[in-house]
Protein backbone atom coordinates (compact mmCIF):
# COMPACT_ATOMS: atom_id res chain seq x y z
CA UNK A 1 0.00 0.00 0.00
CA UNK A 2 2.96 2.08 0.75
CA UNK A 3 3.98 1.80 -2.47
CA UNK A 4 0.94 2.48 -4.27
CA UNK A 5 0.97 5.53 -2.53
CA UNK A 6 4.50 6.76 -2.77
CA UNK A 7 3.75 6.05 -7.00
CA UNK A 8 0.29 7.63 -6.74
CA UNK A 9 2.58 10.61 -5.20
CA UNK A 10 5.40 10.67 -7.74
CA UNK A 11 2.80 10.98 -10.46
CA UNK A 12 1.57 14.21 -8.81
CA UNK A 13 4.10 16.06 -8.55
CA UNK A 14 5.75 15.14 -12.03
CA UNK A 15 2.33 16.42 -13.16
CA UNK A 16 2.53 19.26 -11.54
CA UNK A 17 5.86 20.17 -12.91
CA UNK A 18 4.66 19.58 -16.40
CA UNK A 19 1.95 21.51 -16.20
CA UNK A 20 3.95 24.47 -14.71
CA UNK A 21 6.93 23.72 -17.31
CA UNK A 22 4.07 24.04 -19.74
CA UNK A 23 2.49 27.18 -18.34
CA UNK A 24 6.50 28.89 -18.26
CA UNK A 25 5.95 28.31 -22.36
CA UNK A 26 2.36 30.23 -22.18
CA UNK A 27 4.08 33.49 -23.98
CA UNK A 28 0.59 34.57 -25.18
CA UNK A 29 -3.76 33.74 -25.06
CA UNK A 30 -6.52 34.64 -27.46
CA UNK A 31 -10.02 34.59 -25.83
CA UNK A 32 -13.00 34.29 -28.20
CA UNK A 33 -16.80 33.01 -27.55
CA UNK A 34 -15.37 32.35 -23.89
CA UNK A 35 -13.22 29.59 -24.97
CA UNK A 36 -9.06 30.73 -24.23
CA UNK A 37 -6.68 29.63 -26.45
CA UNK A 38 -2.50 29.69 -25.50
CA UNK A 39 0.07 30.16 -27.59
CA UNK A 40 4.11 29.15 -26.97
CA UNK A 41 4.91 32.09 -29.43
CA UNK A 42 3.73 35.57 -29.93
CA UNK A 43 4.68 34.56 -33.82
CA UNK A 44 1.54 31.60 -33.21
CA UNK A 45 -0.45 33.85 -31.94
CA UNK A 46 -0.47 36.50 -34.59
CA UNK A 47 -0.74 33.36 -37.12
CA UNK A 48 -3.97 32.71 -35.59
CA UNK A 49 -5.55 35.73 -35.14
CA UNK A 50 -8.89 37.21 -36.78
CA UNK A 51 -10.66 40.14 -36.95
CA UNK A 52 -11.45 41.91 -33.52
CA UNK A 53 -9.75 39.54 -31.64
CA UNK A 54 -7.33 40.45 -28.59
CA UNK A 55 -3.72 38.51 -28.25
CA UNK A 56 -3.23 39.23 -24.16
CA UNK A 57 1.06 38.48 -23.47
CA UNK A 58 1.49 36.37 -20.30
CA UNK A 59 5.13 37.26 -19.70
CA UNK A 60 7.73 39.56 -21.37
CA UNK A 61 8.99 38.44 -24.87
CA UNK A 62 12.16 39.05 -26.71
CA UNK A 63 12.05 38.31 -30.39
CA UNK A 64 15.28 36.76 -31.33
CA UNK A 65 14.01 37.69 -35.37
CA UNK A 66 11.53 40.53 -36.83
CA UNK A 67 8.27 39.68 -36.01
CA UNK A 68 6.07 40.05 -39.43
CA UNK A 69 2.56 40.53 -39.40
CA UNK A 70 0.72 39.90 -42.44
CA UNK A 71 -2.94 40.00 -41.50
CA UNK A 72 -4.21 42.06 -44.67
CA UNK A 73 -8.18 43.35 -43.97
CA UNK A 74 -7.48 41.93 -40.31
CA UNK A 75 -8.10 44.54 -37.51
CA UNK A 76 -6.58 43.28 -33.97
CA UNK A 77 -5.38 44.08 -30.75
CA UNK A 78 -1.98 43.36 -28.70
CA UNK A 79 -2.55 44.04 -25.20
CA UNK A 80 0.76 43.50 -23.42
CA UNK A 81 -0.22 43.19 -19.91
CA UNK A 82 1.85 45.35 -18.50
CA UNK A 83 4.85 43.51 -19.64
CA UNK A 84 7.58 44.21 -22.44
CA UNK A 85 7.80 43.21 -25.17
CA UNK A 86 11.48 43.90 -27.12
CA UNK A 87 12.95 43.16 -30.28
CA UNK A 88 10.88 44.42 -33.83
CA UNK A 89 8.11 44.12 -35.44
CA UNK A 90 7.18 44.96 -39.02
CA UNK A 91 3.67 45.34 -39.90
CA UNK A 92 3.38 44.35 -43.20
CA UNK A 93 -0.47 44.82 -43.96
CA UNK A 94 -3.81 44.95 -41.42
CA UNK A 95 -4.21 46.91 -38.26
CA UNK A 96 -2.75 46.65 -35.16
CA UNK A 97 -3.62 48.38 -31.65
CA UNK A 98 -1.14 48.08 -29.19
CA UNK A 99 -1.53 48.90 -25.29
CA UNK A 100 -1.02 48.34 -21.71
CA UNK A 101 2.90 48.08 -21.69
CA UNK A 102 5.98 48.85 -22.87
CA UNK A 103 7.77 48.18 -26.51
CA UNK A 104 11.68 48.64 -26.41
CA UNK A 105 14.35 47.92 -28.81
CA UNK A 106 16.56 49.24 -32.12
CA UNK A 107 13.41 50.25 -33.98
CA UNK A 108 11.12 48.06 -32.38
CA UNK A 109 7.95 49.14 -34.63
CA UNK A 110 7.65 49.59 -38.49
CA UNK A 111 5.07 49.91 -40.90
CA UNK A 112 5.47 49.27 -44.71
CA UNK A 113 3.25 50.44 -47.08
CA UNK A 114 1.42 48.68 -50.38
CA UNK A 115 2.81 48.47 -53.82
CA UNK A 116 -0.17 50.38 -55.42
CA UNK A 117 -2.48 52.91 -54.32
CA UNK A 118 -4.37 51.84 -51.02
CA UNK A 119 -5.83 53.48 -48.00
CA UNK A 120 -5.04 52.45 -44.51
CA UNK A 121 -3.26 49.67 -45.92
CA UNK A 122 -1.20 48.78 -43.11
CA UNK A 123 -1.98 50.55 -39.84
CA UNK A 124 -0.12 51.23 -36.10
CA UNK A 125 -2.39 52.07 -32.93
CA UNK A 126 0.26 53.38 -30.02
CA UNK A 127 -2.49 53.60 -27.27
CA UNK A 128 -2.16 55.96 -24.67
CA UNK A 129 -0.71 53.47 -22.04
CA UNK A 130 1.79 52.48 -23.77
CA UNK A 131 5.89 53.45 -23.77
CA UNK A 132 7.89 52.82 -26.64
CA UNK A 133 11.93 52.47 -25.48
CA UNK A 134 13.07 54.43 -22.84
CA UNK A 135 14.25 58.17 -21.89
CA UNK A 136 17.36 58.61 -22.63
CA UNK A 137 17.33 55.86 -25.88
CA UNK A 138 17.89 58.04 -28.73
CA UNK A 139 16.83 55.80 -31.51
CA UNK A 140 14.44 55.65 -34.23
CA UNK A 141 11.35 53.99 -32.56
CA UNK A 142 8.81 54.38 -35.36
CA UNK A 143 8.99 54.12 -38.87
CA UNK A 144 6.61 54.23 -41.80
CA UNK A 145 8.99 52.43 -44.74
CA UNK A 146 8.10 52.01 -48.74
CA UNK A 147 6.63 48.50 -49.84
CA UNK A 148 9.62 45.82 -50.01
CA UNK A 149 9.69 44.13 -53.31
CA UNK A 150 9.74 40.74 -54.43
CA UNK A 151 13.95 40.84 -53.27
CA UNK A 152 13.13 42.19 -50.20
CA UNK A 153 14.56 45.32 -51.05
CA UNK A 154 12.68 49.26 -50.57
CA UNK A 155 11.11 49.81 -53.58
CA UNK A 156 10.92 53.71 -53.22
CA UNK A 157 6.64 53.45 -53.42
CA UNK A 158 4.22 52.81 -50.74
CA UNK A 159 0.55 54.24 -49.73
CA UNK A 160 -1.23 53.55 -46.80
CA UNK A 161 0.86 53.47 -43.82
CA UNK A 162 -0.52 54.69 -41.20
CA UNK A 163 0.67 55.29 -37.56
CA UNK A 164 -1.91 56.64 -34.51
CA UNK A 165 0.54 57.55 -31.78
CA UNK A 166 -1.48 58.51 -28.18
CA UNK A 167 0.93 57.20 -26.30
CA UNK A 168 4.78 58.09 -25.03
CA UNK A 169 8.04 57.25 -27.92
CA UNK A 170 11.23 58.23 -26.35
CA UNK A 171 13.33 58.29 -29.49
CA UNK A 172 12.48 59.43 -33.35
CA UNK A 173 9.03 59.06 -35.29
CA UNK A 174 10.56 58.30 -39.04
CA UNK A 175 9.09 58.44 -42.46
CA UNK A 176 12.02 56.86 -44.39
CA UNK A 177 13.36 58.74 -47.50
CA UNK A 178 12.71 56.16 -49.64
CA UNK A 179 9.27 56.81 -49.59
CA UNK A 180 8.54 58.84 -53.18
CA UNK A 181 12.73 58.81 -53.83
CA UNK A 182 14.17 58.61 -57.24
CA UNK A 183 11.03 60.40 -59.21
CA UNK A 184 8.88 57.97 -57.87
CA UNK A 185 7.01 60.71 -55.43
CA UNK A 186 3.02 61.52 -56.32
CA UNK A 187 1.05 63.77 -53.97
CA UNK A 188 -1.24 61.23 -53.96
CA UNK A 189 1.22 58.81 -52.39
CA UNK A 190 2.23 61.56 -49.84
CA UNK A 191 -1.67 61.65 -48.80
CA UNK A 192 -2.22 57.98 -47.71
CA UNK A 193 0.90 57.97 -45.68
CA UNK A 194 -0.41 59.15 -42.52
CA UNK A 195 1.48 60.45 -38.59
CA UNK A 196 -1.00 61.37 -36.18
CA UNK A 197 0.23 62.80 -33.10
CA UNK A 198 -2.92 63.09 -30.83
CA UNK A 199 -3.91 64.47 -27.67
CA UNK A 200 -1.63 63.47 -24.95
CA UNK A 201 0.56 61.50 -26.93
CA UNK A 202 4.66 62.54 -26.05
CA UNK A 203 7.56 62.51 -28.63
CA UNK A 204 10.98 62.81 -26.80
CA UNK A 205 14.40 62.78 -28.01
CA UNK A 206 17.22 65.08 -27.28
CA UNK A 207 19.92 63.81 -29.30
CA UNK A 208 17.96 63.90 -33.07
CA UNK A 209 14.92 64.90 -34.56
CA UNK A 210 11.44 64.58 -32.47
CA UNK A 211 9.98 63.57 -35.90
CA UNK A 212 11.85 63.09 -38.77
CA UNK A 213 9.90 63.58 -42.43
CA UNK A 214 12.09 62.14 -44.87
CA UNK A 215 9.54 60.64 -47.00
CA UNK A 216 6.45 61.12 -48.80
CA UNK A 217 3.98 61.44 -45.72
CA UNK A 218 1.34 63.45 -43.88
CA UNK A 219 1.97 64.46 -40.54
CA UNK A 220 -0.51 65.89 -38.42
CA UNK A 221 -0.26 67.11 -34.34
CA UNK A 222 -3.26 67.81 -32.56
CA UNK A 223 -3.68 69.93 -29.73
CA UNK A 224 -2.21 68.75 -26.55
CA UNK A 225 0.50 67.03 -28.24
CA UNK A 226 4.14 67.47 -26.99
CA UNK A 227 6.87 67.07 -29.23
CA UNK A 228 10.67 67.37 -28.41
CA UNK A 229 13.92 66.95 -30.36
CA UNK A 230 17.08 68.49 -31.62
CA UNK A 231 14.74 69.49 -33.96
CA UNK A 232 11.07 68.89 -33.19
CA UNK A 233 9.91 68.81 -36.58
CA UNK A 234 12.62 68.20 -39.48
CA UNK A 235 10.69 68.43 -42.96
CA UNK A 236 12.32 67.24 -46.28
CA UNK A 237 9.33 65.81 -48.10
CA UNK A 238 5.51 66.10 -47.19
CA UNK A 239 3.03 67.97 -45.56
CA UNK A 240 3.00 69.22 -41.83
CA UNK A 241 -0.24 70.20 -40.20
CA UNK A 242 0.57 71.60 -36.82
CA UNK A 243 -3.35 72.53 -35.17
CA UNK A 244 -2.05 72.98 -31.34
CA UNK A 245 0.49 71.27 -29.35
CA UNK A 246 4.12 72.05 -28.46
CA UNK A 247 6.74 71.49 -30.43
CA UNK A 248 10.24 72.17 -28.80
CA UNK A 249 13.50 72.12 -30.38
CA UNK A 250 16.49 72.11 -27.77
CA UNK A 251 19.47 71.35 -30.26
CA UNK A 252 22.14 74.05 -30.90
CA UNK A 253 21.88 76.08 -33.35
CA UNK A 254 23.60 75.18 -36.95
CA UNK A 255 24.59 77.92 -39.32
CA UNK A 256 24.55 77.08 -42.44
CA UNK A 257 23.31 74.47 -42.17
CA UNK A 258 25.18 71.30 -43.84
CA UNK A 259 22.89 68.87 -46.34
CA UNK A 260 22.95 65.45 -45.68
CA UNK A 261 21.54 63.08 -48.31
CA UNK A 262 21.24 60.01 -46.09
CA UNK A 263 19.41 61.13 -43.15
CA UNK A 264 18.12 64.64 -41.33
CA UNK A 265 20.03 68.23 -41.24
CA UNK A 266 20.86 69.77 -37.92
CA UNK A 267 19.51 73.29 -37.46
CA UNK A 268 18.19 73.50 -34.14
CA UNK A 269 15.24 75.18 -34.88
CA UNK A 270 11.43 73.87 -33.64
CA UNK A 271 10.53 73.23 -37.19
CA UNK A 272 13.06 72.82 -39.44
CA UNK A 273 12.32 73.21 -42.99
CA UNK A 274 16.16 71.84 -45.13
CA UNK A 275 14.40 71.32 -48.71
CA UNK A 276 12.97 68.40 -50.67
CA UNK A 277 14.77 65.17 -50.36
CA UNK A 278 17.01 64.47 -53.24
CA UNK A 279 15.29 66.74 -54.85
CA UNK A 280 11.71 64.78 -55.24
CA UNK A 281 8.76 65.56 -53.63
CA UNK A 282 7.28 69.11 -52.31
CA UNK A 283 6.89 70.44 -48.95
CA UNK A 284 3.73 72.03 -46.92
CA UNK A 285 4.03 73.41 -43.63
CA UNK A 286 0.73 74.69 -42.17
CA UNK A 287 0.22 76.25 -38.63
CA UNK A 288 -2.98 76.94 -37.04
CA UNK A 289 -2.09 76.46 -33.42
CA UNK A 290 0.09 75.64 -30.91
CA UNK A 291 3.21 76.90 -28.95
CA UNK A 292 6.67 76.23 -30.86
CA UNK A 293 9.81 76.98 -29.10
CA UNK A 294 13.06 76.71 -30.40
CA UNK A 295 15.89 77.41 -27.17
CA UNK A 296 18.50 78.12 -29.43
CA UNK A 297 17.52 79.03 -33.12
CA UNK A 298 14.19 80.05 -34.56
CA UNK A 299 11.07 78.83 -34.15
CA UNK A 300 10.13 78.06 -38.35
CA UNK A 301 13.49 77.91 -40.49
CA UNK A 302 13.73 77.28 -44.01
CA UNK A 303 17.08 77.10 -45.69
CA UNK A 304 18.52 75.19 -49.04
CA UNK A 305 21.41 72.96 -47.94
CA UNK A 306 25.09 72.75 -49.49
CA UNK A 307 24.26 69.91 -52.23
CA UNK A 308 20.59 69.54 -52.42
CA UNK A 309 17.93 72.24 -53.71
CA UNK A 310 14.31 72.96 -53.72
CA UNK A 311 12.34 71.14 -56.48
CA UNK A 312 9.38 73.22 -55.87
CA UNK A 313 9.53 76.20 -53.27
CA UNK A 314 7.84 74.99 -49.63
CA UNK A 315 4.56 76.34 -48.89
CA UNK A 316 3.98 77.77 -45.36
CA UNK A 317 0.56 78.64 -43.96
CA UNK A 318 1.03 79.49 -40.26
CA UNK A 319 -2.50 81.19 -39.41
CA UNK A 320 -1.85 80.86 -36.06
CA UNK A 321 0.11 79.81 -32.80
CA UNK A 322 2.89 81.06 -30.31
CA UNK A 323 6.15 81.24 -31.60
CA UNK A 324 9.95 81.95 -29.71
CA UNK A 325 10.78 84.20 -32.75
CA UNK A 326 9.27 86.78 -35.36
CA UNK A 327 7.49 84.40 -37.93
CA UNK A 328 6.09 87.15 -40.17
CA UNK A 329 8.10 85.62 -43.56
CA UNK A 330 5.75 82.85 -43.35
CA UNK A 331 2.83 84.30 -42.64
CA UNK A 332 0.63 85.27 -45.57
CA UNK A 333 -2.87 87.26 -44.31
CA UNK A 334 -2.62 86.37 -40.01
CA UNK A 335 -1.48 89.55 -38.32
CA UNK A 336 1.42 88.84 -36.36
CA UNK A 337 2.48 90.87 -32.70
CA UNK A 338 5.42 90.73 -30.59
CA UNK A 339 4.12 90.21 -26.85
CA UNK A 340 5.89 91.69 -23.75
CA UNK A 341 8.16 88.19 -22.79
CA UNK A 342 9.44 88.52 -26.22
CA UNK A 343 7.29 85.32 -27.83
CA UNK A 344 5.45 86.48 -31.18
CA UNK A 345 1.86 85.79 -31.52
CA UNK A 346 0.15 85.01 -34.64
CA UNK A 347 -3.90 85.64 -35.55
CA UNK A 348 -6.64 88.45 -34.19
CA UNK A 349 -8.13 86.72 -31.68
CA UNK A 350 -4.69 85.74 -30.19
CA UNK A 351 -3.31 89.16 -29.98
CA UNK A 352 -6.28 90.53 -28.67
CA UNK A 353 -5.97 88.06 -25.79
CA UNK A 354 -2.13 88.34 -25.21
CA UNK A 355 -3.02 92.53 -25.32
CA UNK A 356 -5.32 92.53 -22.52
CA UNK A 357 -2.89 89.94 -20.66
CA UNK A 358 -0.40 91.84 -20.45
CA UNK A 359 -1.28 95.39 -21.36
CA UNK A 360 0.67 96.18 -23.99
CA UNK A 361 0.98 94.25 -27.74
CA UNK A 362 3.52 95.12 -30.39
CA UNK A 363 2.47 94.74 -34.12
CA UNK A 364 4.89 93.74 -36.68
CA UNK A 365 2.64 92.41 -39.37
CA UNK A 366 -0.90 93.95 -39.30
CA UNK A 367 -2.29 92.72 -42.54
CA UNK A 368 -4.65 96.00 -42.27
CA UNK A 369 -6.73 93.45 -38.75
CA UNK A 370 -9.16 95.32 -36.60
CA UNK A 371 -8.33 94.65 -33.10
CA UNK A 372 -11.91 94.90 -30.94
CA UNK A 373 -12.20 94.23 -27.39
CA UNK A 374 -8.91 95.48 -26.38
CA UNK A 375 -9.13 96.95 -22.59
CA UNK A 376 -8.57 99.93 -21.48
CA UNK A 377 -5.53 101.43 -20.54
CA UNK A 378 -3.87 98.22 -23.15
CA UNK A 379 -1.14 100.18 -25.34
CA UNK A 380 -1.16 98.56 -28.68
CA UNK A 381 2.05 99.91 -30.66
CA UNK A 382 2.84 99.17 -34.65
CA UNK A 383 5.86 98.58 -35.58
CA UNK A 384 7.72 100.20 -39.08
CA UNK A 385 6.67 99.09 -41.98
CA UNK A 386 4.21 97.01 -39.92
CA UNK A 387 0.95 98.58 -41.70
CA UNK A 388 -1.63 99.96 -40.49
CA UNK A 389 -4.05 98.20 -37.50
CA UNK A 390 -7.34 99.71 -36.31
CA UNK A 391 -8.00 99.31 -32.37
CA UNK A 392 -11.79 99.29 -30.97
CA UNK A 393 -12.24 101.49 -34.43
CA UNK A 394 -9.31 103.74 -33.83
CA UNK A 395 -6.69 103.87 -36.56
CA UNK A 396 -2.70 103.03 -35.60
CA UNK A 397 -0.60 103.59 -38.09
CA UNK A 398 2.69 102.41 -38.47
CA UNK A 399 5.70 103.82 -36.51
CA UNK A 400 2.79 105.35 -34.06
CA UNK A 401 1.22 103.80 -30.84
CA UNK A 402 -2.09 104.10 -29.31
CA UNK A 403 -3.09 103.76 -25.62
CA UNK A 404 -6.97 102.79 -25.13
CA UNK A 405 -8.54 105.39 -22.97
CA UNK A 406 -9.84 104.37 -19.56
CA UNK A 407 -13.45 106.07 -20.82
CA UNK A 408 -14.05 105.94 -23.95
CA UNK A 409 -17.37 105.79 -26.78
CA UNK A 410 -18.37 102.80 -28.62
CA UNK A 411 -18.96 105.30 -31.56
CA UNK A 412 -22.91 103.60 -32.26
CA UNK A 413 -25.15 105.25 -34.51
CA UNK A 414 -27.49 108.34 -34.01
CA UNK A 415 -30.61 108.91 -33.62
CA UNK A 416 -32.56 110.52 -36.73
CA UNK A 417 -35.40 113.05 -35.76
CA UNK A 418 -38.33 113.42 -37.60
CA UNK A 419 -37.33 116.63 -39.70
CA UNK A 420 -34.53 114.73 -40.93
CA UNK A 421 -31.42 115.81 -38.62
CA UNK A 422 -29.48 113.79 -36.50
CA UNK A 423 -29.23 113.42 -33.07
CA UNK A 424 -26.79 112.98 -30.44
CA UNK A 425 -24.66 109.51 -30.58
CA UNK A 426 -26.30 106.89 -28.23
CA UNK A 427 -23.32 106.90 -26.01
CA UNK A 428 -23.07 105.17 -22.51
CA UNK A 429 -20.21 106.06 -19.32
CA UNK A 430 -19.74 102.93 -16.88
CA UNK A 431 -18.54 105.22 -14.52
CA UNK A 432 -21.33 108.16 -14.82
CA UNK A 433 -23.90 105.11 -14.41
CA UNK A 434 -21.82 103.92 -11.13
CA UNK A 435 -22.13 107.38 -9.95
CA UNK A 436 -26.25 108.05 -11.03
CA UNK A 437 -26.12 104.33 -9.39
CA UNK A 438 -24.72 105.04 -6.33
CA UNK A 439 -26.61 109.02 -5.93
CA UNK A 440 -30.19 107.37 -6.14
CA UNK A 441 -29.40 104.61 -4.10
CA UNK A 442 -27.82 107.51 -1.17
CA UNK A 443 -31.38 109.31 -1.97
CA UNK A 444 -33.59 106.47 -1.62
CA UNK A 445 -31.76 105.77 1.46
CA UNK A 446 -32.60 109.04 3.13
CA UNK A 447 -35.90 108.65 2.10
CA UNK A 448 -36.21 105.75 3.72
CA UNK A 449 -34.54 106.79 6.87
CA UNK A 450 -36.77 109.77 7.49
CA UNK A 451 -40.17 107.79 7.18
CA UNK A 452 -38.61 105.68 9.96
CA UNK A 453 -38.41 108.84 11.53
CA UNK A 454 -41.69 109.92 11.16
CA UNK A 455 -42.95 106.56 12.26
Amino acid sequence: MKKVLATVLALVMALGLTTAAWADDEVAEITKNGATTKYATLAEAITAVSDGDTIVLQQDVTLTNALKIEKTGVAFTIDLGKKTLTGRVNIMSGTVTITNGKVVGDQPLNVYGSATSAANFSVLNIENDVVVNEKGDDKNSAVIFDCLNEAGKNSKVGYGAVINISGTVYGTVFVSGNLGNDGQYTDAMRDSNIINVKNGAVIYTTADQGIAMNGAAVVNIENGASVTGREAVGVKRGALNVNGGTLTAVGNKVEPVQGNTNGTEKSGAAISVTNTYNGHGNITVNVNGGTITSTNNDAIYKGVTTGENFTTAPTFGVAGGTFSSDVSNFVDSAPVAEKKDGNYVVGASAIVAAANADGAITIVKSNNVALDGINSNVTVTAKENAGTVKVNGNTVTAGTSYTVPSRYYYYPTTDTKADGTKGSPKTFDAGIALYVGMALTSVTGMAWTAKKRED
